[in-house]
């Protein structure tokens, strides 16, 4: 491991030349099956992956897992030969990961879904290896998990409070979700609070998600004919001001968000005449707003943070890309539906 940041970006720089480019993405939409997807996926850097999944699976399953192993085999990598600084600052980076896994898992105990099909949705690129999350499947109930994890003595990205385990035995996936991903906010803000213009441009990226996060609850309680003020828990932190917050807070119509968002970074994500059914797509651009601030990092100091955050994001866009397209395909979407989902890379994707 070495903490210069010179070496870390030449390796990085190696990863970016394996990034899919808008061709690649072509040839996938025009694909007339999943199967068809697959056999694309086999000319491409995941097409190791497809071969060490089993062959008795069907196209989808293999595909997803094939994502899955890729992007969490190349993360882990990273975080390999990152030290120091460098490697601190990527472990805020791969903190949510964390905080997605255990989730996923205590979200599977509570409701009853085996370790088979919780392990498709977890993707160990932090703390929690994959030895680790294999011993929490394992693990009867949601509280299980939770006692068995604090045993291990582990800097995790997160806090496990008393509120987080009256969450896992109310059965509340929402307050445990609220829970956790404020104490990974709280954890990575401790971490950033230095004026390293690299830790200022990983917390950039973090508030970015904050008010991403923040938007998306506010929308699904607007869905619900629900005023978010009083209810929401709303995530400390982001870009947004407090007189934005106010009024998103006071929202009752998807058309009082979009106004409280104009001349925001996302003041476009959420267009007129929003109905429910076009969430999904609303979150994807909000996303889009995050990630092209992300890629910009690249354009930052050479010798610095901005290469590997950028190209985590860029990874990361794209086995999310692949997995609109292969969802998109195994429902018949045409490609023009499915392109709606896609954020696709520009000439210079990190």
């Amino acid at each position: 491991m070495v903490d210069d940041y010179g070496y870390i970006n030449a390796r990085i720089r190696a990863y970016k030349s394996r990034l899919l480019d808008v061709e690649v993405y072509e040839e996938l939409l025009r694909a007339s099956s999943v199967e068809d997807v697959a056999r694309g996926l086999r000319e491409t850097p995941y097409g190791e992956d497809l071969i060490r999944i089993a062959e008795e699976l069907d196209p989808e399953d293999r595909i997803q897992r094939a994502l899955h192993r890729n992007l969490s085999r190349t993360y882990r990598k990273i975080i390999a030969f990152s030290g120091g600084r460098p490697r601190e600052l990527l472990e805020v980076v791969f903190g949510r990961y964390d905080v997605h896994n255990l989730l996923s898992i205590l979200r599977g105990k509570i409701i009853g879904i085996g370790p088979a099909e919780i392990r498709l949705s977890l993707l160990p690129a932090g703390v929690l290896d994959p030895t680790r999350l294999e011993d929490l499947l394992a693990r009867e109930t949601a509280r299980d998990v939770l006692e068995v994890l604090a045993t291990w003595n582990l800097t995790l990205p997160f806090r496990l409070t008393r509120d987080v385990f009256k969450a896992a035995e109310a059965g509340r996936v929402d307050l445990l979700e609220q829970h956790l991903v404020s104490g990974y906010v709280a954890w990575a803000s401790e971490r950033l609070a230095s004026r390293d213009p690299n830790a200022g441009l990983v917390r950039h990226i973090l508030e970015l998600w904050i008010d991403v996060r923040n938007i998306l609850g506010v929308l699904l309680f607007v869905r619900d004919g629900i005023r978010p003020a009083g209810r929401m828990i709303w995530l400390e932190g982001g870009h947004l001001s407090p007189s934005r917050r106010r009024r998103l807070l006071e929202a009752q119509s998807f058309e009082d968000v979009r106004n409280a968002l104009r001349g925001t970074a996302f003041g476009d994500a959420v267009p007129g005449g929003l109905s429910p059914v076009d969430l999904p797509a609303v979150e994807r651009k909000l996303e889009e707003r995050m990630i092209r601030h992300a890629l910009e990092a690249r354009k930052t100091d050479p010798l610095g943070i901005g290469i590997p955050l950028s190209y985590i994001y860029a990874k990361d866009n794209e086995v999310t890309n692949l997995r609109m397209i292969t969802y998109g395909k195994a429902f018949g979407f045409g490609a023009r539906e499915i392109r709606e989902y896609l954020v696709l890379p520009e000439t210079e994707t990190v």
